[in-house]
């Protein structure tokens, strides 16, 4: 099995572009991830804008990670917790990286339901 991906990464060269933040405050995913490179990264720091606050990036979970604890990923499971509209699975916003998200894996729905809402 690959490692499973965290929807809430750096913006970092070889991450992934999930979506931009859009006008409503949430995030418009893209139906396919693309590839971060730096020249984008440069471009966007050239232009004075902070990716991590108007862009949503994917790369690989880390157990490692600050966020990881008692054997679980508490940003997924805070997400799952947000008030937000709940969604039947076919209502879901189109994701990329719904197959592999750690999110997805450890809360289902519920983390994808609040995933647009997280900046």
């Amino acid at each position: 099995m690959s490692t499973p991906l965290c929807p809430s990464y750096a913006a970092v060269p070889g991450a992934l572009l999930l979506g931009r933040l859009a006008d409503d405050g949430t995030v418009a995913l893209l139906k396919s991830p693309l590839p971060v490179t730096r020249e984008f990264l440069d471009t966007l720091h050239g232009q004075h804008t902070d990716p991590d606050a108007t862009y949503r990036f994917a790369g690989p979970c880390s157990k490692g990670c600050s966020r990881w604890s008692h054997g679980k990923c508490q940003v997924a499971q805070q997400a799952a917790r947000l008030p937000v509209p709940e969604m039947k699975p076919h209502e879901l916003p189109d994701c990329g990286i719904r197959d592999a998200c750690r999110w997805h894996a450890q809360e289902g729905p519920a983390a994808c339901t609040a995933c647009i809402f997280i900046v």
